[in-house]
C-alpha cells in the first residue's frame, strides 16, 4: 500500500521491487481487487509475452501508450479498417446465407442506428476512396464508429485499440467495449468472418477451430475483465448516453424551456411529445431529457 493525497494505492511487488511498465512507470491503483487479480495473473505467468493479451499488457498499453483515437485514426484510416473488417464481409457462394445468421448481432446493432450491413467481398482493400464500396451509407458507418469511439474512457480506449490491432475489426472492438457481445460470441463472430466455422463450411477442421475459438475467447474475456477491474463503473444513464442516439434512444436538451429565450416554449413540448408518441407507436424506446446531442 502507498498513500497519495490520503488515498490508499495498492501496488504489486516482485522480489521486493515494485512492478512497473516497460517504460518505467509505476503501476498502482486504489482498487485492491484489481491489483490482487493482477498479482494472481503474474503468479502463474512464467514470462510476460507482449503479443498475448493480459491484464499486465493492457495496463502497460494504457500507461505507456495513451491513445487519442481521433488523432490516431483518421477518417480514411478508419475507412480502410472497416473495409477490411472480417465481420462486415461475406464469402461467395450459398454458405453466405448461413454465415449471415451468425452475424445477426452485428446486423441488429447496425440496424439500431439505421445503418445497412455492407456485405463486403473477401478481398483486401487498400483504397479508402473506391466509390463502388465507399458509398454514402458506408461513410455514415465510418462516421458512426469514429463518433462512438471519440468519448471512450482511457480504459475503453485501451481495449478498443488492443482489439483493433490484434483482430482488425473495429465493429467487434466497439461491441466488446460497449458490452454488446460476450467473449465467446466475439470469438465465434471473428472466426466466422474469417470463414472458419465448420457449421457453415463443412470442410473445416473442427478440432483446430475449437482450439482457436478457446484462445480468442480467452483474449476477449481478459479485455472484459480488465474493463470490469480497472474501468470506472458507469451509471445506467451514462451507459445509455455512451451508446449514442438510435431508433430506440433519443436525447432532448430540455423538456419545456427554450434555452435561447429562457422561457417555456410550446414548440419544444410538442417536439418531446412527438418523440414519445413515435416510441409508443413503434417498438418503444428511451428518451433522455437534459442531454444534448453533444
Amino acid at each position: 500500500e502507498a498513500s497519495r493525497e490520503s488515498q490508499k494505492l495498492y501496488v504489486v511487488s516482485i522480489d521486493n521491487e515494485l512492478l512497473k511498465t516497460p517504460k518505467g512507470k509505476s503501476i498502482a491503483s486504489p482498487n485492491e481487487q484489481a491489483m490482487r487479480e493482477l498479482a494472481a495473473e503474474l503468479d502463474y505467468s512464467d514470462e510476460l509475452v507482449i503479443e498475448r493479451i493480459s491484464l499486465y499488457n493492457l495496463l502497460c498499453t494504457q500507461l505507456d501508450f495513451p491513445v487519442d483515437l481521433d488523432g490516431h485514426i483518421s477518417f480514411d484510416a478508419m475507412t480502410i479498417f472497416l473495409l477490411n473488417d472480417p465481420v462486415l464481409r461475406t464469402c461467395a457462394g450459398p454458405e453466405a446465407v448461413d454465415q449471415l445468421k451468425y452475424f445477426h448481432t452485428v446486423i441488429n446493432y447496425l440496424e439500431r442506428f439505421e445503418l445497412p450491413y455492407p456485405s463486403l467481398p473477401q478481398i483486401e482493400f487498400t483504397d479508402a476512396t473506391d466509390p463502388h464500396w465507399v458509398t454514402d451509407d458506408f461513410k455514415k458507418l465510418v462516421k458512426h464508429v469514429r463518433d462512438m469511439t471519440s468519448d471512450l474512457t482511457e480504459v475503453d480506449r485501451t481495449i478498443f485499440i488492443t482489439a483493433l490491432n490484434i483482430f482488425e475489426s473495429p465493429i467487434l472492438a466497439l461491441l466488446l467495449v460497449h458490452s454488446e457481445i460476450t467473449s465467446h460470441e466475439f470469438a465465434v463472430l471473428y472466426l466466422t468472418g474469417l470463414c472458419v466455422n465448420s457449421k457453415v463450411w463443412s470442410e473445416g477442421n473442427r478440432e483446430e477451430e475449437i482450439s482457436g475459438k478457446k484462445e480468442i475467447a480467452k483474449d476477449a474475456e481478459c479485455m472484459v475483465r480488465y474493463k470490469g477491474l480497472f474501468g470506472r463503473r458507469l451509471s445506467e444513464i451514462e451507459e445509455l448516453i455512451q451508446q449514442g442516439e438510435s431508433k430506440t434512444l433519443e436525447f432532448k436538451s430540455t423538456l419545456r424551456r427554450n434555452l435561447h429565450t429562457n422561457k417555456n416554449d410550446p414548440r419544444i413540448e410538442h417536439a418531446v411529445l412527438k418523440t414519445i408518441a413515435a416510441f409508443l407507436n413503434s417498438e418503444g424506446g428511451t428518451l433522455l431529457v437534459g442531454v444534448s446531442d453533444e
